[in-house]
């Protein structure tokens, strides 16, 4: 197992580690996978074949792509990244190369739920009935934020979203600018402040996109826990850790086989004569 990850740490010491590391007969035939953290690692486990692979996390997303960046300059093995594509497909970036990947959706927990039957097994795993029409509301309560934060992450306005919780507000206010601005501004010393124009504007100028790309997995299965905690008492100590361990399992193999990320990952496979995935 390549060595553990530390908060803190640069890229550079990161990629430096692992160039060493792969001088070592344990790990000189091995392809470095390279996802953003722990929950990312978990996820994608069971997908590669570890007599082939080694995966590792970078403690963070904007990690993961700096050290990409380094080791495609300077390793002398085979490595590849999965990120999650936050806004970045929705803003049409393409691709740092041919090893570099985005997962379906906005990130690797909306990829789970854009998946029908593994919504239906999550529910079904809980012991409750499937709603769809619940899976609709979250949708609906953070869509606005959700558009909202595709601004600030577009324009670099330097919000800090952390002080808002999608878990104690109603769908009223997840709706209301000034609302959402009012929690968000103490937390945001260095912004550059927006007015409820700006993003109405944003807004219309990007007309309706795919609510799977738009809405970040974390918002999401917190506000779904809000509302399952709220209808089955015997729920009311969810939260988005146990809804996420439930969640992995119920998104299999064949699943991800469907998946754009394995396809793309596949022909990575037939182009380098590696073999990296479990199938």
């Amino acid at each position: 197992m390549a060595t553990s990850l530390k908060n803190g740490i640069t890229p550079d010491w990161i990629a430096n580690n692992f160039i060493m590391q792969w001088k070592s007969p344990g790990f000189a035939n091995k392809v470095l996978i390279l996802v953003e953290g722990k929950d990312d690692r978990l996820f994608y486990y069971k997908f590669f074949n570890h007599n082939t692979t080694e995966i590792v996390d970078c403690k963070g997303c904007k990690k993961v792509v700096e050290v990409y960046k380094i080791l495609q300059r300077d390793a002398g093995f085979l490595h590849i990244t999965i990120k999650d594509s936050d806004f970045d497909r929705l803003n049409g970036k393409s691709r740092l190369g041919n090893n570099f990947f985005y997962a379906d959706c906005h990130d690797y927990e909306m990829m789970c739920l854009k998946n029908k039957s593994t919504v239906e097994s999550l529910f079904e795993n809980l012991g409750i009935p499937y709603l769809e029409s619940m899976i609709t509301q979250v949708f609906s309560d953070l869509e606005y934020l959700s558009y909202f934060k595709w601004y600030n992450f577009t324009n670099r306005c330097n919000y800090n979203f952390r002080a808002l919780s999608v878990t104690d507000k109603s769908s009223d206010e997840l709706c209301r600018f000034s609302h959402i601005h009012t929690c968000i501004l103490p937390a945001s010393p260095r912004c550059r402040p927006i007015n409820e124009t700006e993003l109405k504007q944003f807004i219309c100028s990007k007309g309706g996109c795919d609510p799977f790309e738009l809405t970040n997995g974390h918002d999401f299965i917190k506000r779904l826990c809000f509302y399952i905690k709220n209808i089955y008492r015997e729920w009311i100590n969810l939260n988005e850790e146990k809804l996420k361990s439930t969640l992995h399992p119920c998104y299999t193999k064949d699943d991800f086989a469907e998946s754009d990320l394995c396809h793309d990952i596949q022909i990575w496979e037939v182009d380098t004569g590696q073999t990296v995935l479990t199938f």
